[in-house]
């Protein structure tokens, strides 16, 4: 296989690459926080166990769990609220290979010629020696301080709206509470216990009736 181009201008110094690595990882495990907060917001309470699956799944699972979940709970969600969602999880999927080569790169410097000509030359985030047979990098991709910072800021743009949606839907909640009054809280409360079958079939009418008259 042909080794890709580099650039001409890697980062002057290995540090810098260094410190934009963990500002860029940084802001990935972030995003990953924001969507599972998403899933959190809108199905834990009702549906622990689907919580508990989304956690410990991978992460092409847990893009597949949050669209399917914003599907089912889309009464909680407005539709261009969903819309935004859908596209910043389409976003962050695109940018997941991105964020592997750069958790996976190695730093090395760099000055390479051709024809007595300087055609890349500084630090550079590239696959490690041995990865495709011994001593020999194959720069099947490519990293300096600038792509990765352009890597974070791509991901800070697309977790800073998943973060206004959740505060939103927190707000329209909070809300529906207010207005609802204190009453609210242990009727809903014996709604879900009884949908969840933690209420026995022959003591569901006693906690009907107080619905009722709710």
């Amino acid at each position: 296989m042909a080794k890709k181009t580099l650039p001409r201008q890697g980062t002057g110094t290995a540090i810098e690459i260094y410190t934009f690595v963990g500002f860029a990882l940084t802001a990935w495990e972030l995003s990953e926080d924001a969507l599972m907060g998403l899933f959190s917001l809108l199905c834990k309470e009702n549906e622990p166990i689907a919580f508990a699956s989304y956690v410990k799944a991978p992460r092409s699972v847990r893009s597949s769990m949050l669209r399917l979940c914003l599907e089912v709970h889309n009464h909680k969600i407005g539709p261009n609220e969903s819309k935004s969602i859908m596209d910043s999880i389409t976003k962050l999927d695109k940018l997941a290979a991105v964020r592997n080569e750069i958790a996976h790169g190695s730093v090395c410097s760099l000055r390479e010629h051709i024809d007595n000509q300087v055609i890349a030359d500084g630090h550079y985030l590239l696959p490690s020696f041995n990865e495709q047979s011994p001593f020999e990098r194959e720069y099947r991709f490519h990293h300096t301080s600038t792509s990765i910072q352009q890597f974070e800021q791509s991901v800070q743009i697309e977790r800073r709206k998943i973060l206004e949606i959740i505060n939103s839907i927190r707000l329209r909640e909070q809300s529906a509470e207010n207005l609802a009054g204190p009453q609210v809280y242990s009727q809903r409360d014996a709604a879900r216990r009884i949908a969840n079958g933690q209420i026995r079939p022959n003591e569901i009418m006693r906690y009907m009736k107080p619905l009722a008259e709710w």
